[in-house]
């Protein structure tokens, strides 16, 4: 029974995650409003109060409708807090591992959280990915702005080379050169 117990936690981690992961997604287009706990930076997104309110609401619909009727608690939330970091950061290109280490603190609270509406620590995590991704995407942004700006204009870029220092074929050099 213990380890049927364990594969639906399996199934419900990803239910769970899905419903943080829009709370703070809906936060990001907030107003941005002051922090309750004085946890995240005043730039920061924080919870509105609606968000704080909808949490727990979420977490009873998440632990009522699912076929197991598991709860949200200290054995299913550190699935959570691993479920959350990567869909934040599928290809662990933001967080440093000291990031992780901090975030270790709130590993065994995430069902607490969801449950009171203190949300304030996934939107911390939300704010220190947005602070790595952001000028990440900025500095690609510049890359592809600075390569469009030298190439010739009504000349394509070559994506292949080939001895002749044409396109890769002869089809290709019809169409493209």
């Amino acid at each position: 029974m213990l380890h049927t117990h364990g594969k639906a936690r399996k199934v419900f981690a990803p239910l769970a995650i899905s419903a943080l992961v829009v709370l703070v997604a809906a936060g990001a287009g907030s107003s941005g409003a002051p922090a309750a706990t004085g946890l995240l930076p005043e730039q920061a997104v924080a919870p509105t109060s609606a968000q704080r309110s909808l949490a727990p609401r979420v977490a009873g619909i998440l632990e009522q409708n699912h076929y197991r009727h598991i709860p949200i608690d200290e054995r299913l939330s550190p699935q959570v807090l691993e479920r959350f970091l990567t869909a934040l950061d599928p290809q662990h290109s933001y967080f440093l591992a000291s990031d992780i280490t901090g975030f270790d603190r709130w590993r065994l609270k995430f069902g607490d959280m969801i449950h009171t509406g203190e949300i304030d620590p996934a939107y911390l995590m939300f704010y220190v990915f947005q602070t790595r991704w952001t000028p990440n995407l900025t500095s690609r942004a510049m890359r592809i702005s600075n390569l469009i700006a030298n190439t010739p204009a009504g000349r394509p870029t070559r994506t292949s080379s080939t001895s002749s220092g044409g396109c890769a074929s002869r089809t290709m050099r019809s169409r493209c050169c």
